[in-house]
């Protein structure tokens, strides 16, 4: 997969990026794309490995792994435009695989094409973190241990359950973050709880 280069122009990223079915593809990993193989039998069992690694893009563009590219159909230009990060956390999202199609919180983009991050540089990342732009699985640390802290019996409470007041708690502490309705999506809270269990305890 092509990795977003910033010292080219958005277009020059764009025309060498993966529509959003093969970016989910690729993204979904060995082991999914050999379930999916398998699957060929039971058209049920596909359609709900396709809607997973939508979840697993969808992850990774609201975590800032990839870069989202389309057009606005509003704009006459047809100027590449990057689509903002914050829609990926948006519950009004809408991604249209097939017709690489990406809509949400009142914005439209088509011919969306995605492609990798760059590696962070650690001085550089320092710095958005300093400036009020921090990691999702910091934000979700934050809210945890908040909640910790708000109720003793917060680590009794149902898996499922602490997820959901994660969200709610990180949106209330980060409102820049999470304008509107967007929120972390409980399969990245998922996520950063199974690779950092540690953290979440």
């Amino acid at each position: 997969m092509h990795i977003f280069d910033p010292n080219s122009p958005l277009r020059t990223n764009w025309q060498n990026a993966d529509d959003v079915a093969f970016a989910a593809w690729e993204s979904a990993g060995h082991e999914h794309r050999e379930k999916y193989r398998d699957s060929g039998q039971s058209p049920a069992r596909s359609k709900w490995l396709e809607r997973e690694r939508l979840g697993i893009l969808t992850d990774a563009l609201a975590d800032g792994e990839f870069i989202a590219l389309g057009i606005s159909p509003d704009d006459n230009s047809l100027d590449i435009r990057e689509i903002p990060q914050n829609l990926f956390l948006s519950a009004e999202l809408e991604i249209d695989a097939v017709n690489s199609a990406i809509g949400g919180l009142g914005r439209e983009f088509r011919d969306v094409r995605i492609c990798r991050a760059p590696p962070a540089n650690p001085l550089e990342a320092s710095k958005a973190n300093s400036s009020g732009r921090p990691t999702l699985i910091m934000i979700a640390k934050v809210a945890w241990d908040a909640l910790k802290s708000a109720n003793p019996n917060f680590l009794n409470v149902p898996k499922s359950t602490q997820n959901i007041e994660i969200q709610e708690m990180a949106a209330t502490m980060f409102p820049a973050q999470f304008p509107g309705k967007c929120r972390i999506g409980e399969s990245t809270i998922r996520r950063h709880r199974r690779t950092h269990p540690d953290l979440f305890t």
